[in-house]
């Protein structure tokens, strides 16, 4: 199994503490990449931490993935990077989205602080609210900007070919999501 840059603690308490286990370490959704992208394309620029490259990864992928390890046999044991088939920077995604929707937007790199006015400005809670949607996404600035950090520290420059191992099928690409999406990238629905 390809090794991963994740923090080893929580896996290395799962192995000494579990009689039987199998890690599925997730990369970050590619879905998450579009709805940004839609919801900030109004501004003209998707906003980060940094030029590192995450394996976006569609959540139809990860479910399938993760299906694929409960139904059948011979993963205990293992460790699986479950990963989209290519890494890519917020640049890319940002060049990507302008190129798919036909509207200007820009990549710019900024700070915590800044990652978090940013959310503020889009209402966006600080921590989890129940029931809270933001564009009819549940989410909270903390979260994001943990998940950005994480992208600047390289934890999820990490690219596999687990989901095809595992499904029989190689993983679905950020471009065809964003295309697939074109009319919510352009604001036509």
């Amino acid at each position: 199994m390809p090794a991963s840059t994740t923090d080893p603690q929580p896996e290395q308490h799962l192995i000494r503490a579990a009689v039987s286990w199998t890690i599925l370490r997730m990369n970050l959704y590619a879905e998450v990449v579009v709805q940004e992208a839609q919801m900030l394309m109004d501004s003209g620029a998707l906003i980060g931490l940094g030029e590192e490259s995450a394996g976006f990864v569609a959540r139809e992928d990860l479910a399938a993935a993760t299906a694929a390890v409960l139904v059948s046999g011979g993963h205990a044991g293992a460790i699986y990077d479950i990963t989209g088939p290519e890494l890519l920077t917020y640049r890319q995604c940002a060049a990507m989205a302008a190129e798919i929707s036909g509207r200007p937007i820009d990549y710019v790199a900024t700070s915590d602080d800044g990652m978090y006015a940013m959310f503020d400005a889009l209402g966006i809670p600080r921590e989890p609210v129940d029931d809270q949607i933001v564009a009819g996404i549940p989410w909270n600035s903390d979260d994001m900007v943990t998940f950005e950090a994480a992208v600047r520290e390289g934890f999820f420059d990490v690219i596999s070919e687990d989901v095809e191992r595992l499904t029989g099928r190689r993983p679905g690409t950020l471009r065809a999501m964003m295309e697939a999406h074109v009319a919510m990238l352009r604001g036509d629905g």
